[in-house]
């Protein structure tokens, strides 16, 4: 397990919880519900998602550091402005979000573990390494963020 974190793309652990997602029904019986609301909440998510997403990438765009989410090492700028001031990892809530609202849609009640998986393995593998690496390139500053912000929201 000491060689998953920082290996994996969270795009790659996004698409692999998604189709889970997707073949849940197949597993539970119990999983296939006609939720209330159901184009509203997607049509949501979607909205927060590419809010969140595309704010965050905006940012590093802005600043012009990396966005590698492999190499947190070679960030040249420690963003915290923006949408991160809300969250210290939008582009992962954006697509937790994504997946929130995928769920949703297919009606899958046993999809939301999956969801849940998502997280847990982001945190993890991926945003607990990657706050080790910042905290390493930018000290003090960036555990007085770390004490301001929430991790997700």
């Amino acid at each position: 397990m000491n060689k998953l974190p920082l290996k994996v793309t969270p795009i790659a652990v996004f698409i692999i919880a998604a189709g889970l997602i997707w073949t849940c029904p197949e597993w539970f019986v119990w999983g296939d519900y006609p939720l209330p609301f159901r184009i509203y909440i997607v049509a949501l998510s979607l909205i927060l998602s590419g809010c969140f997403g595309l704010s965050a990438l905006y940012s590093f765009f802005v600043a012009r550091t990396t966005v590698n989410p492999l190499r947190p090492e070679t960030a040249s700028t420690f963003v915290c402005q923006g949408v991160y001031k809300i969250s210290r990892n939008p582009m992962y809530l954006g697509l937790c979000i994504l997946l929130v609202g995928f769920t949703y849609w297919l009606g899958n009640l046993a999809g939301f573990a999956f969801v849940f998986g998502f997280v847990c393995y982001m945190n993890r593998f991926q945003i607990i390494p990657e706050e080790k690496a910042l905290e390493t390139l930018f000290g003090e500053e960036y555990r007085v963020y770390k004490t301001q912000v929430r991790r997700w929201i």
